[in-house]
Formats: structure tokens, sequence, C-alpha cells
């Protein structure tokens, strides 16, 4: 369909206001002359004022807007027809003012627009606007007549009632008729209907003839065609009715017919009065026609719709009288049982129910009948018309005392699905507690924001809680943890915070837990975020006691320390007489014995690394490695370090780099550090075989980080969780390295922590090389001077 546009020169708000003025004005200007032409007892004063209803109609279809197309109207007919300019100001502002008190008080008290639309708004309509409102017009303009001496005081009475009826008549016959057709929707008239409306206004127009004529001048004989045209074609044929009936009566009763021929102008006042309660009348009736027409309109389309969702619902209906016989049957019942409609009707309901849940049933509904209005929700087992047994689930509502029902109304729909879906479900859920409870490990759930969902039995025995005092309860508030310092650990750094936010696994046998009496355990657990479309929703942690496992470590770092000491004192007398011998103190050594001596030498120098790393390991685990912590130059440290690796770089043809920054200061145990930066560099230069190795530094406000990065084989992610772990040997079949002691990267993470600094992994790929970050604290005396930041490539020259 298409859309009407307006036209160009209304496209702006302003043109279209100023037209709207005019054609306002001007058409108050020619109803006002009109009607002034028919004053008798005084140029002034009419008893037919069309302006009132122009006025009124036009405030409350456009707004305040046209206020001044109504003052301007005013003016021009009361200027040009007597009076001075000041009076036509007066008249006007009173014209003016009685349009706006009336609008205001419709659109406050009468329902607006809409107040033609029911009975209440339409008397409400009568009172305030043809009421209340034209005494403003009548009051403000006889004033300004007797001030000017345009009126006498003997004719105030005849004046002001003849002003206030006109006025009154103008707001019962044109405001309706501007308001009735401005809001109401558009008219459809068809051709069955033309005959119907020509032959009743016909009538109508006949009938006012014959009375204004005074053939039979009775002129309430009106009233009843004008009624019958209200109940066909409602208030537009009423608002219509009106003006036609007023059109004849001023003709007739201007020329000396009909029943209101008295005098000059007290015929025109009876006149109004009769055409006053003639459009009052047939709009009244016809408000009320149309209120009751909307009524049932909406009974029958809310009556309609009901026996749709009924007949058309996916849930079966059926209704129950006293005695459980049905009495009616929905459509639906075919699908849900298989019978039709007519098969159920007049049948006891209960036969349709198991001999296992009739009982029940009855019960249900012997209740649900002492309670008039009440509702009961129950689940039970029919049989369908295929004698197939299904589960069904029936809300029953007592309407057995509404005297439109007198029934109970029982919607029921199958469940069967469901039912078995649950059963289902609850087996899996009875098998699970019990798999969960025959483990040994302790096992957690808690929801995204820690809060504990499930605990199994195993995990309230090692804590010493009830699953009661578990449930629902904060799993960091209830299970505090402390790290390896005997030291809270806080809500942030507890691995289930970083689990939430980092979206991936932690496994960690780093920490300990307290129970309920507050005693501690080592413990091992792994944290696993449940992660459901895409969202974390919570995780599962599983954990183990490992105070045994604790003590079978203690129990084997003495025996290992107990055998170091014993292994160190032949291999230090194999190395030094190893030694002698290469120094030439036993005479020139055999050719044929000098590659095997090597691979001796070799050979004890590895052990005695090993040896010495064990005992270190030892050392650190019963806590007598002891640090000297003093401040020292992270650039001069690094570099000699990276001199001391560089011969190992120049055999392999790799680039070794130091990177120098500004000249800052660690705060450490300088042996250990070096011991730590050997460890890390000679790492990197050991699986590189082509391309460079370098070594960075920065600073924040309390750390130093010292990074070491290479382009070497990489680390496959399937061994990062045992990366820094005791004993561990990474890459070293696949790179084809001799094998190292498994000790490195755990000394060097464990010794840093000591220091209260770190080591850790911050890249890694194979193929492309890692980068290991080593964190040490930074002094607190650290000179403010710069550098220049450079890079330092070390090659055979240096020296």
């Amino acid at each position: 369909m298409k859309t009407q546009t307006k036209p160009k020169l209304f496209s702006n708000p302003k043109v279209e206001s100023l037209f709207l003025n005019l054609a306002i004005c001007l058409l108050y200007v020619v109803s006002g002359k009109i009607g002034l032409s028919f004053a008798t007892v005084n140029p002034s004063a009419t008893a037919i004022w069309p302006p009132t209803g122009i006025a009124l109609a036009s405030l409350l279809l456009f707004g305040n807007r046209v206020i001044p197309a109504i003052f301007v109207g005013a003016f021009v007919v009361n200027v040009t027809t007597a009076g001075t300019i000041g009076t036509s100001l007066g008249i006007a502002l009173g014209n003016t003012l009685e349009g706006y008190v009336g609008a205001y008080l419709i659109n406050r008290f009468a329902n607006g627009l809409h107040a033609f639309s029911t009975v209440n708004s339409i008397f409400k309509f009568f009172f305030f606007a043809s009421i209340i409102s034209t005494m403003v017009s009548a009051d403000i303009g006889l004033i300004m007549l007797l001030v000017s001496k345009l009126a006498s005081w003997k004719d105030f009475v005849p004046v002001w009632l003849t002003w206030w009826l006109g006025d009154m008549s103008g707001s019962l016959i044109i405001t309706p008729l501007f308001l009735v057709w401005g809001t109401s929707s558009r008219l459809n008239i068809y051709f069955r209907n033309t005959v119907h409306i020509l032959l009743t206004y016909f009538v109508l127009l006949l009938t006012t003839w014959i009375v204004f004529s005074g053939i039979l001048p009775y002129a309430y004989l009106c009233i009843p065609i004008a009624v019958w045209i209200a109940f066909w074609f409602g208030r537009r044929g009423a608002s219509i009715a009106t003006i036609l009936v007023a059109g004849i009566a001023i003709f007739c009763t201007l020329h000396g017919f009909g029943p209101f021929v008295i005098g000059p102008n007290q015929s025109l006042i009876f006149l109004q009065l009769f055409l006053g309660i003639l459009s009052l009348t047939s709009l009244t009736f016809a408000s009320l026609v149309h209120t009751i027409r909307k009524s049932e309109l909406t009974l029958a389309y809310r009556e309609a719709r009901f026996k749709a969702l009924i007949e058309k619902s996916f849930d079966a209906v059926v209704l129950i009288d006293a005695a459980s016989t049905i009495v009616y049957a929905s459509p639906s019942v075919t699908r849900v049982l298989g019978f039709a409609p007519e098969e159920l009707t007049g049948t006891i309901g209960f036969n349709l129910i198991t001999p296992e849940d009739r009982q029940y049933t009855m019960r249900e509904l012997a209740k649900l009948v002492l309670k008039p209005g009440g509702t009961v929700t129950i689940e039970y087992r029919v049989i369908r018309k295929n004698k197939q047994m299904i589960w069904v689930e029936a809300t029953g509502t007592n309407l057995l005392f509404d005297t439109k029902v007198n029934a109970v109304v029982v919607n029921f729909h199958d469940i069967t699905e469901e039912k078995e879906l649950q059963e289902k479900i609850l087996r899996e859920k009875t098998e699970d507690e019990a798999m969960l409870a025959s483990i040994g490990d302790g096992i957690i759930a808690t929801d995204n924001t820690g809060k504990i969902m499930m605990v199994n039995k195993s995990a309230c025995e090692i804590l010493g809680f009830t699953r009661r005092e578990l449930i629902g309860k904060s799993i960091t508030t209830m299970i505090p943890m402390e790290d390896e310092m005997n030291k809270l650990v806080p809500l942030e750094e507890r691995p289930i915070t970083k689990v939430l936010s980092k979206r991936r696994k932690i496994v960690t046998a780093r920490s300990s837990y307290l129970k309920k009496d507050k005693s501690k355990f080592p413990v091992r657990f792994t944290v696993t975020p449940i992660i459901i479309e895409g969202n974390v929703t919570g995780i599962i942690e599983v954990f183990q006691d490992i105070t045994r496992e604790k003590e079978i470590d203690r129990m084997k770092d003495e025996f290992i320390s107990m055998a170091s000491h014993e292994l160190r004192t032949p291999m230090t007398a194999i190395n030094g007489l190893l030694s002698m011998i290469f120094h030439g103190d036993y005479g020139p050594i055999n050719e044929k014995l000098q590659h095997p001596l090597d691979n001796v030498r070799i050979s004890a120098e590895r052990q005695i690394h090993l040896i010495n790393d064990l005992l270190d390991v030892s050392r650190l685990q019963t806590g007598r490695i002891e640090f000297t912590i003093t401040d020292f130059p992270i650039y001069q440290t690094l570099e000699e370090v990276v001199k001391a690796l560089m011969p190992i770089a120049q055999q392999k043809g790799l680039k070794l780099i130091l990177q120098k920054d500004e000249e800052i200061k660690a705060h450490a145990d300088i042996e250990w550090s070096k011991r730590i930066l050997n460890n890390l560099i000679g790492n990197s230069l050991k699986f590189t075989d082509k391309g460079t190795v370098a070594v960075s530094y920065s600073s924040d406000i309390n750390f130093i980080y010292i990074s070491v990065s290479d382009t070497g084989i990489g680390i496959d992610p399937n061994d990062l969780d045992k990366l820094f772990g005791r004993f561990q040997q990474l890459n070293g079949q696949i790179a084809n390295k001799p094998p190292g002691s498994g000790l490195g990267l755990f000394l060097s993470r464990e010794l840093s922590r000591k220091m209260e600094g770190d080591v850790k992994l911050v890249r890694s790929q194979i193929g492309k090389g890692s980068t290991f970050i080593f964190s040490l604290p930074k002094s607190s005396i650290n000179n403010s001077s710069f550098t220049t930041k450079k890079e330092i490539a070390f090659s055979s020259h240096t020296s």
C-alpha cells in the first residue's frame, strides 16, 4: 500500500502552523459573522454562535498553537460588527479564554479528544464545556459591553442568557462533529448499507421538515429517528443528524414556522435548547451502544480465543461433574489418550487410571472438592486406547460452584518421556554418588563465586567437616590454605581464583590445607574449570592428603644426603687422581689410553656434578643452605656469567647477546644468583643448535627481571606440568643431548624463591625457542643514573 505524503508546502512545522491558524481564523470569522447576523437583543449577543464549538474543537485537536487564530478571529468578527477596538479586544479575550478553559477541563476531567467515547465523559463534557467554560465568555463579553456603554443594566439578564445559551449550543452541536470525525477510524461504507443510510436520513429530513414547517409541530418527534441513526451509525451518524436537524430547524424558525416561533430572540433560544438536548441525547445513546458493542466484541473475541486455546491446546482438557463423570472432552484427548472426545463423554474418568494410582487420585479429588476454587496438580498413570500405559501430569480446578461451569476442570498432558528421563537421571545420580563415595581423593565442586555446591565423603573425612557444614559456604573461608612459608594464601592468590580468571587447570603440591580443628596437612590438588557453552560456571577440585608421601620424600632426601656424602669422597679422590695423570705426574699418557681416560674424566665430572646437585637438594629440603644477602650490580654479574659461558657458544657457533640497560643493583645472594643464571643460560645453549641466546633485564619498583631467550627446540606443552619437577628430563632424547641430573630447574626455582624471587617460563614454542624470567628483589639503594641501552655481543676477542 502506498503511503500518503504531505505536500512539500507543509514539510516545515512553522509553515504548517501558519496555514492551520489562517484556516481556523477564516472559519471562525465566517461562522461568527453568520451567527451575529441573528443577533436581536444586542449586536454582540446571539443565540446562534458556532465559533464556540470551532474554537473548542480546534484547541482539543491541535493544542494551544491555534490560540492566535481564535483570538484574531474573535477580534475581527466583533470589530467589524459593533463596538470599539478596546471592546472587541476584550470580547476576543473572553472568547479565547472560554475555549482554553473548556479544552483544559475536558483534557483534565473528560477524557480529552475521546470525550464522546463513554456516557460518563459525555456528561462531564456537557458540564465543563457547555455550562462552566461558556460562562467565561458571557461574563467577560457582557462586562465589556457595560463598560463601553454598548449595553444597559436593564438588558443584563436577556443579553447574558442569550450569549451563554448561544455558546452552549455551539459547543454541543459543533464540537462533537469535529471531534467524532477527527478522532475516529476510517469510515467503511458498504453498498448493502447505502440504501439503509439514505432511507434513514431521508426519514429524518422529512420528519424534521414536517415538524418545523408547522404541519405537525411536535419537535421531539425528531429525537426517536436521531436515536435510531445513533444506534445504527454510531457517534458520527448522530453528529451528522444533529447538524441536518439544526439546519432545517433554524431555517424554518427564522421564517416564522415551527413549534418554537415565539419572538425573534426567544424562538432561537428555545430552538438552541432543543438542539442541545437532541445532540446530547443522540450522542449519549450512540456512546452507550458503542460501549455495549465493544464489550460484546471483546467477549466474543475472548470466547473464540478460549475455545481455540482449548481445542488446539497441547494439553487435553476434560470437565468432570460431582459424580466423576466426564461431561466434556477437548479434541486434544485424542492425541494424548487415543480416544475421540465423544467416546469419553459420559464415562467415569477414574476408569482410565491404572489400578495402582486410582486410590491416590480419588483421595486428591476428594480433597479438591472440599475447596471451591482450589487447584491441585498431581502425576499418575493412565491407560490409552491401545492399552499402552503412560504418565500424565494433571491440574484440577474446582469450579463445581461456578454456575457457568459446574464441573472440575482437568488439564493434563503426557509426561512419560520426562518421567523416564527423571528415573534415568536419578539412577545415574545414585551411581555417581556411590562412585564419589568410594573414591579416596577429596572432591569439591563450587560455582563461579567459590561457593561449595558438592563435596564427597572422602573430602569431609580428610577436612573434618560434615557435608552440611560445607555445602553453600565459601571454599576459601572454610578451607584456609598456607604456602611453603607457612603464611596464609590471600584470596587473589588462591588456585580457585586463578582458575576462574584464566580458565585453565592448575596442578600443584606446594601448599597445605587447614582442617576444622586448625591442624594442617600437605596437599596435592588439581583444580579444573567447569566450562559450559563458553562460560566458566565453577570449578572441580580433586585433592589428596600427601602427609605420607612427604614423609617418604623426607626419608629419601636423608638417604640421598647420606649416600651423596659417602659417594663424594671416593669421586673426589678419583677426580684428583685423573687430574694428576693428565698433568703428567705419572709420566706421558699412552696414546691408546687418551680417549678412555677422557671418557672417565667426563663421567667423573658429571658424577660429581650430580652428587653436588643432590647435596644441594638435600640441604635445601632440610633448610641447611645459607644465603648471604647483599646488594650487587646486576649487569656486572650477568657479564661475568656470560663471559664464562662464551666458549660453549663459540664452540656451537651461537650468538650470545647481553643487552645492557640502566645500572641497577639486586638484593640477594650473588653466588646462588650466578648459579641460577649459569643454569638458565647453560640450558639455553645446550638446547639451541643455531641462532641466538639473548640475555636482558628490566625492573620495576620492587623487582629485577632477567630474561633468557633462545631460538632452540622449545618445550612440548605436554611437559609443562613437570618442567620444574625433580629428576625430570625434558627433550633430552628428542634433541639428542647428553642427559643431566634433572635437578637444574628445580634447584633454580627453589633457590630463587628462598631469596624472595622466582623462575618462570613465559614463552615456549616447539622449534622456535623458549623464554625464562628470573626475578630477584631490587636493592633499595639503587642509583638513579642511566646508561644508553645497547647490545653487547661477546666474541672470541672479548677479554
